[in-house]
């Protein structure tokens, strides 16, 4: 759905939510603000249910968290988060990917670790976007051995690894000069018939730039033309970076 086509509706949800001003309506008024991207609505509604003391449940925070976190408002997201236990509403697996996304993305690594840690505690069962959140966190935190440890994890709790999940994993090893598990990490998704795509190939020529591994990351650039991706201009500089980084030594 267009943001636009995906506003109007959001409108329409809380327009119609007005007349029934219920538990259920309200979540579907705050799912339909996520989805719009309206998350100034959704907290709007989120605090009209507290004033009309309907019972808030993991929907609503869920929903709410999700809005703020999609459109970058992480310090409401975080702040909903925080206040759950204030109204006995006990995380599920929605609320807490949605919570470790928001910390991904302004490089908060160790508080995303910590949050997925508390949520196996929990007992509550990480699905693939929480793996994909937690991942990407500790790639951005440059902690290649955690990522690598949590794709490992993925196989033994029979969540399926994505493209995703690996790109995250092999940028991580850009920032560990890990070359070597970069690459095979591009192996081991071709054995898992995972098809590798322009990200996770040019993640792992970026791992052999940075460690002046010419030939791998031409030996990498050759794969992809065999597999018929849109190989690029950034395909190519990489490449060439990799060459000048190896006249360096």
């Amino acid at each position: 759905m267009r943001s636009g086509a995906a506003a109007r509706f959001c409108s329409d949800i809380v327009r119609v939510f007005v007349r029934w001003p219920t538990l259920v309506s309200y979540n579907v008024a705050i799912s339909a603000c996520e989805k719009g991207g309206q998350w100034k609505k959704a907290l709007f509604l989120f605090r009209d249910m507290i004033k009309a003391k309907v019972n808030i449940d993991v929907v609503s925070y869920s929903a709410c968290i999700s809005a703020c976190e999609t459109m970058g408002e992480w310090q409401q997201g975080l702040s909903l988060f925080s206040k759950m236990g204030k109204y006995t509403v006990k995380p599920n697996v929605i609320t807490y990917s949605a919570t470790i996304g928001t910390h991904r993305k302004y490089g908060q690594w160790q508080r995303a670790v910590s949050l997925f840690s508390e949520m196996e505690r929990a007992k509550l069962r990480p699905n693939v976007f929480t793996y994909t959140a937690v991942i990407s966190a500790c790639a951005k935190g440059a902690e290649w051995q955690r990522a690598l440890a949590l794709l490992s994890d993925m196989e033994d709790a029979s969540v399926a690894r994505c493209s995703v999940g690996y790109g995250s994993a092999i940028s991580a090893c850009v920032r560990g000069r890990q070359w070597q598990q970069a690459m095979s990490l591009i192996r081991m998704m071709l054995e898992e018939s995972v098809a590798p795509d322009v990200i996770c190939y040019e993640a792992a020529m970026s791992a052999c730039r940075v460690c002046a591994r010419w030939q791998q990351a031409k030996v990498l650039l050759s794969e992809m033309r065999r597999v018929l991706l849109q190989v690029g201009s950034e395909s190519y500089g990489i490449v060439i970076g990799a060459c000048e980084e190896s006249e360096k030594e």
